[in-house]
């Protein structure tokens, strides 16, 4: 079963983010911005190995209904969670013949107002906020 983690546990202000990324040669960034607090957070998540963008209605309806739960009730307001043992960890797992294993890459998820976002990296860089 999924186990979420909240991460970074009150180092991104509490908002309404609507989620922006760019990904590239040099890494993987992505940029939550909230239009009612003018305020933009940028977390920087560096080599990615995987990543996956979806929906956030589709992808709240395939939670476990126990994990969805805990989250749900305050709307997902944490933003980011480290998930161990989730579908999209085992999926490139198995596809990469269990090298994630190895090499010890982490599953982030980054739950924006419309979207959602996956990654399989090693690690969260820095985390700038700027006030608009």
């Amino acid at each position: 079963m999924e186990r979420w983690i909240e991460e970074l546990k009150g180092q991104i202000p509490k908002g309404n983010y609507n989620i922006s990324y760019c990904s590239g040669e040099e890494g993987y960034t992505v940029k939550l911005i909230d239009q009612s607090n003018q305020i933009d957070v940028e977390i920087d998540f560096g080599i990615v190995y995987a990543l996956q963008v979806l929906d956030k209605e589709s992808f709240v309806k395939s939670l476990d209904k126990k994990v969805c739960n805990e989250f749900m009730k305050d709307n997902f307001s944490n933003v980011i969670y480290k998930v161990e043992n989730g579908c999209f960890y085992k999926q490139i797992n198995e596809n990469s013949s269990e090298l994630l294993d190895f090499i010890g890459l982490t599953h982030y998820v980054v739950i924006g107002l419309k979207s959602v976002i996956e990654s399989l990296t090693y690690e969260i860089g820095h985390i700038t906020t700027l006030e608009r």
